[in-house]
């Protein structure tokens, strides 16, 4: 008797193991995803030379100018390509600040701060632009980063954030509404006179007054600083570089930007 069930092997294997074996296989397959997987993102850790790389940070692709705008009278803080000045990323200002006029970037951190007199100053995550941390009662149009500290103006002093009392005078005149932005770069600190339209230098150490520049920058409040040059934001989106002795123009360039810019800082500038 020959028996012709043999051709169909699924009834060779009794119904007691069959749902057993269906596990197994299961598990057997997602074992094999999963270390699929796994090879993948560990491929993906390695350099070209074969050898195994930490995952870059969040912040690693950060890298532009940022500025402090006003569209449709909304202000937001925007990420621009520092060649082709197209718009990279955009962030909201924190909502109870009213007026805000100074911004800084610290290679890790977004500065923002207001004029209002009851303003505060505000560290942001430059991914999302939340909150770090709020530094409150601190009103001012003029703000860097520059020696591993953040800088602020306020009643025409300049202070260091942490430092209640101020490092010099910079106001040329009465009022601290007549100051503009400032900048540090080394043992210099740039300001903005509103009142004369010009650049004026201290030096840093000293507090000694060490002149203007020749050019005039109208009432551009924004203002960055490196060894060699200073990088201002001129009314009408044009970004101009100046020799940070003489105020030489150097460089100008159209960044399609509205007028309103009220501060701005290149990524490359971090010291």
């Amino acid at each position: 008797m020959v028996d012709h069930r043999r051709g169909n092997t699924s009834t060779l294997i009794p119904p007691s193991m069959k749902r057993p074996l269906f596990y197994l296989l299961a598990s057997i397959l997602l074992l094999a995803s999963a270390c699929q997987d796994e090879t993948a993102q560990e491929i993906s850790r390695r350099s070209p030379s074969g050898e195994i790389v930490s995952p870059e940070p969040n912040n690693a692709n950060i890298e532009g100018i940022w500025v402090l705008t006003r569209i449709s009278n909304s202000p937001l803080i925007l990420l621009l390509d520092e060649q082709s000045f197209e718009i990279k990323r955009s962030l909201q200002v924190p909502a109870a600040l009213s007026s805000p006029e100074a911004l800084a970037y610290d290679g890790t951190s977004l500065w923002v701060g207001g004029s209002d007199y009851d303003a505060s100053l505000y560290e942001l995550d430059p991914e999302d632009g939340s909150i770090v941390t709020e530094h409150a009662n601190i009103s001012t149009s003029g703000l860097t980063y520059a020696n591993e500290h953040v800088y602020y103006s306020a009643n025409g002093q300049l202070y260091q954030l942490g430092e209640s009392n101020p490092l010099m005078p910079l106001e040329l005149s009465s009022t601290s509404y007549e100051l503009g932005d400032i900048a540090i770069a080394t043992d210099k600190v740039y300001y903005v006179s509103r009142e004369t339209g010009r650049v004026h230098m201290k030096n840093l150490q000293t507090g000694s007054y060490l002149g203007e520049f020749n050019t005039y920058v109208y009432d551009a409040a924004n203002l960055s600083a490196s060894a060699g040059q200073v990088q201002i934001m001129m009314p009408g989106g044009l970004y101009c570089t100046f020799n940070d002795y003489s105020g030489e123009i150097l460089s100008a360039q159209p960044t399609g930007l509205p007028d309103v810019v009220t501060g701005f800082m290149p990524t490359s500038l971090v010291q």
